[in-house]
C-alpha cells in the first residue's frame, strides 16, 4: 500500500509513537504522490493496546487521478484468555480530486477473534462490514460491503508463516465486480517470510 520511510519512537513503555513520508498511495517505487504516515499505540494495560494510525496528503497524481485526503483507522487489540485475541478495527477515509469533489467516502469495521492452538498452530475469524461512497459507484450513492474469513496460521519454522482462509463476500449493491445482492466465495493460501 505504501513505500516510503517511517521512524518508531518509544516515548515510554506504554506508547510509541510512529511518524514518515510516502510516496502516495498504492505507487510501488513510483513517486505518485506525498503522504504523511504516522500514528500512537498506547498501552493501557497488561492486555489492552489502542493504536492510531493516520495517512493524509497527496495519494495519486499521474495522469489517471490527481487525489488527496486523508485516512485513519482506530485498532483496539485485547488479549480475551492466554490463547484468545479479539481485534476490533474502524477505518474512515475521504479523499477529492483537485477540483474539490468528493472520490471517496468510506467507513469500515473489522472484528478479529484469533485463537492459539499450539506453537505452530492458530485459528482465526474475522468479519468486515465496508460502507462506500464513489471508486465502484456514485458519489452520493452508499454501498455496503460485507466480508467473513476463516483462516488457519500454520509457523513451520519461527519465521514462516503459511496461511490458508476461506473467503465470503456480499454486497447490497453493484460494487467491486459483483451483480447486485451477489455473493461470491474465495480460497487462498499466502505464506509470509520474516527476517
Amino acid at each position: 500500500t505504501h513505500t516510503g520511510a517511517l521512524a518508531t519512537y518509544n516515548v515510554s513503555d506504554n506508547v510509541t509513537a510512529y511518524g514518515g513520508y510516502v510516496l502516495g498511495w498504492d505507487s510501488g517505487f513510483e513517486d505518485n504522490g506525498d503522504a504523511f504516515l504516522g500514528g500512537l499505540s498506547v498501552g493501557l494495560s497488561d492486555s489492552f493496546t489502542l493504536t492510531y494510525a493516520t495517512v493524509g496528503g497527496r495519494f495519486a497524481d499521474n495522469s489517471n487521478a490527481n487525489e488527496q485526503g486523508y485516512m485513519h483507522s482506530i485498532v483496539a487489540d485485547v488479549a480475551v484468555t492466554d490463547n484468545l485475541q479479539y481485534i476490533f478495527q474502524s477505518d474512515l477515509l475521504t479523499s477529492e480530486d483537485n477540483t474539490g469533489a468528493t472520490v471517496r467516502e468510506t467507513f469500515g469495521i473489522n472484528q478479529y477473534l484469533l485463537y492459539t492452538l499450539s506453537d505452530c498452530w492458530a485459528a482465526g475469524g474475522r468479519f468486515e462490514w465496508y460502507n462506500q461512497e464513489g471508486v465502484y459507484s456514485p458519489v452520493g450513492q452508499d454501498d455496503d460491503i460485507y466480508a467473513l474469513t476463516l483462516g488457519l496460521n500454520y509457523k513451520p519454522h519461527a519465521n514462516v508463516i503459511v496461511r490458508p482462509e476461506i473467503r465470503w463476500d456480499w454486497d447490497d449493491a453493484q460494487v467491486a465486480g459483483l451483480e447486485d445482492g451477489d455473493d461470491q466465495t474465495t480460497f487462498g493460501v499466502d505464506t509470509i517470510f520474516l527476517f
